[in-house]
């Protein structure tokens, strides 16, 4: 069943194009669309997300377990957020 809401889009923190001691020089703030959620999918809208000293780390190119395949990368690993949209099939094991 395909999602019936428009296209929407977000704003994201993206590492562009290689590792950079200067997070400000290797970051952009870029708008991207809103991916709709697929079978057994939720889409968090976030409310709030810090800037996570693994971050800065990642972006420095000192994270030990971030070794990202292709730029840009989206960065994050943490934030408070809300089920905005969900394609969860439950079915009652009391029926």
């Amino acid at each position: 069943m395909a999602s019936s809401r428009k296209s929407s889009t977000h704003k994201a923190v993206q590492l562009l194009h290689g590792f950079n001691d200067d997070p400000l020089k290797a970051c952009s703030l870029v708008e991207k669309v809103t991916p709709v959620p697929g079978k057994d999918e939720v889409l968090i809208h976030m409310l709030c997300r810090p800037v996570h000293p693994s971050d800065v780390l990642s972006v420095q190119g000192h994270h030990p377990r971030f070794d990202p395949k292709k730029f840009p990368v989206t960065l994050g690993i943490e934030g408070v957020g809300k089920i905005s949209e969900a394609r969860i099939m439950y079915t009652d094991p009391d029926s």
